[in-house]
This record gives structure tokens, C-alpha cells and sequence, in this order.
């Protein structure tokens, strides 16, 4: 994150006179800042731990006699979280959680009602969310915390068949999601702090990367372009709104909602996509009832700057309908 923002810093021209940040979006959604999220690898080593293989991996059958490192791993991750593995078990991790605001509660629970858990949970693919309650989901994905396991790997990692392999060295990638006023580097420290107090010194953390989160109101002119391009298209939306919110997932916007730029930010189109980074990502190329295709997605797009440059006349935005 460090890099990206030297970038724009370093890049004055490229962003001078730029009036707002207009960031695309699924259908009907209107979308301002971001949540903050740390990347972070943990490595166990026989050569740190000073037990196992100490610098390559070496036959499974000397298990009997030596240690392994891979096995330290999972008992490692083992005290981060819960049984259930949706608590996080590091000291201080829900420190300066900032509560979520009535008026952001009152939207969550506006959009629960219409919120089908068994039709969502189908289309992501998933067999059922955490709770079984509508408005905790909707909370969750836009205003909670985790601990998640990205992937892990070490040692024999061909499917099937033996291959006796006792791994020197395991890794495990993690991103931990984060809400104001929490810190991606604190967590860091405290996840240190965890692993040494619980006697895993040895365990390396390398720092991937941190996207800090940003606030940002949507009731500004780019906000407005954009339910008033809902609006003419027919989209039900929910309302702008000039309070200071996140609500949603990661990205950098804290390049231009900080210290580094300072300017409106607004995501939302017609279109549709989902299941990001999955094995079935897709994207509606023709649209279907409702749901518009890609050149309606084109469409909105152009109309979202037509109305924010004044080419449309004067923008004016619909009361959302109850």
C-alpha cells in the first residue's frame, strides 16, 4: 500500500484538477469507502524452529525419529481462532472497533428484509452463512472483521498416489478484514505479540501488503450522477447519503480519500457480476429481465459522467421507494 501511495504522490500530474474518483460496481449498488485489509504469510522452518528439517524437505518415514514442522503449523494457527474458526483469539483484535452507525444499521436492516439467505448463500455457492439471520449476513459482509486462511503449502502437493514427504517448511497466507478505527500494522504487532506469548517465536510473518481503510459520504455530485443513472434506467437503489461511511469490501481508496487526495468517491452501474476470484467468476455479457448486459452496463457508464460533467441538465434523484 506504501508503494501505491509514493505513486500518486510522486504523480501529482497525473491526478491534477481531478474533481471525483468514479469507480464501477454491481447493479443497484451505490458505494462510497472501503474496509481495510492486511495481507500477511506466516512460515513455520525446521531451520528457525532448530527441530526437523533444518533446509530441505527430506523422506516422510524419518517421521518416526524427527520432528516436523508442518504439524507445529497447524498448531500454531490452532490458537488464532476459535473452534469454529470465526473468532479471533489474538489479544486486542477488537480494540477500536468503531460501532456501526444508526443510520447504517437502519439501511442494513431496510435491506434485509428482501434479503433471501438460501437464494444468496446458492448463488455464491456456499452451503449456508454463519447466521441464519438475514441482517447479521448484511452486517457482516459490509461492516465486520475475520481472520481467513487464503491457502496454505508445503511439502508433497500432488493429488492422490503416497510420496512420503516430511516438508522443512510450511506457509500459510492470511488476510485479516478490518474496520475503523482499527490499524493493519497494529494487528500485525499484535498477531507477534500472540504467536511469542504462546511460545511460537520461530514463526516468520512477512507483511504482504495493508489497504487501510477509508470513509467516504456518496451524497456529493458524483454520488447524485449516479442514483439519478439508476433512476432513468429503472434500478431500484437505496439512498445516498452524506454520512461518512465504509460499507463494503476493499479497495485502495484511501488514495484518494486521505492525506494523499482528498475527493469524492461513488462506485455503481447496471450490470452484473459476482463470485470475484472464484473458479465460476462471471459477468452477464447479455442481460435478462431486469438485470442489464454489458451494453447496458456501456450505457450507464457514459450517462454516470454525462450527468456528473452537467451534459444531461440539471441531476436530480428520486426518493428511494419504501
Amino acid at each position: 500500500s506504501m508503494g501505491y501511495r509514493k505513486f500518486v504522490r510522486d504523480h501529482p500530474e497525473l491526478f491534477k484538477g481531478a474533481d471525483a474518483m468514479y469507480r464501477f460496481g454491481t447493479q443497484g449498488s451505490i458505494s462510497g469507502g472501503s474496509e481495510g485489509c492486511v495481507f500477511v504469510e506466516l512460515t513455520t522452518s525446521g531451520e528457525k524452529w532448530g527441530r526437523g528439517p533444518n533446509y530441505s524437505d527430506i523422506h516422510g518415514g524419518f517421521k518416526r525419529s524427527v520432528d516436523a514442522p508442518a504439524w507445529r503449523h497447524i498448531k500454531m494457527l490452532s490458537t488464532l481462532v476459535d473452534e469454529t474458526g470465526n473468532k479471533v483469539l489474538i489479544d486486542g483484535f477488537y480494540d477500536n472497533m468503531e460501532p456501526l452507525s444508526a443510520a447504517n444499521e437502519a439501511k442494513l436492516r431496510a435491506a434485509a428484509k428482501n434479503y433471501d439467505l438460501k437464494a444468496a448463500a446458492n448463488n455464491l455457492g456456499v452451503g449456508r452463512f454463519i447466521s441464519d439471520d438475514p441482517y447479521e449476513v448484511l452486517r457482516m459482509s459490509s461492516y465486520g472483521t475475520s481472520m481467513n486462511i487464503d491457502g496454505i503449502w508445503g511439502g508433497n502437493m500432488f493429488p492422490g498416489g503416497s510420496g512420503a514427504i516430511l516438508p522443512n517448511k510450511i506457509t500459510s497466507k492470511h488476510n485479516f478484514r478490518y474496520i475503523p478505527n482499527m490499524n493493519g500494522m497494529d494487528i500485525v504487532k499484535k498477531l507477534r505479540a500472540h504467536l511469542d506469548k504462546h511460545g511460537f517465536q520461530d514463526v516468520e510473518i512477512n507483511v504482504v501488503g495493508d489497504v487501510p481503510w477509508a470513509k467516504r459520504s456518496t451524497d456529493t455530485p458524483i454520488g447524485r450522477a449516479v442514483a439519478a443513472t439508476y433512476d432513468a434506467f429503472g434500478i431500484p437503489h437505496g439512498p445516498i447519503s452524506a454520512e461518512q461511511s465504509i460499507m463494503g469490501g476493499y479497495w485502495p481508496a484511501y488514495l484518494f480519500a486521505g492525506d494523499t487526495l482528498d475527493i469524492p468517491i461513488t462506485g455503481g452501474m447496471a450490470g452484473h457480476g459476482g463470485n470475484a476470484h472464484a473458479a465460476n467468476e462471471y459477468y452477464v455479457i447479455e442481460g435478462a429481465g431486469k438485470v442489464y448486459g454489458m451494453a447496458g452496463a456501456e450505457k450507464s457508464v457514459a450517462m454516470v459522467l454525462y450527468n456528473f460533467a452537467g451534459k444531461n441538465g440539471p441531476v436530480t434523484v428520486a426518493a428511494p421507494k419504501k
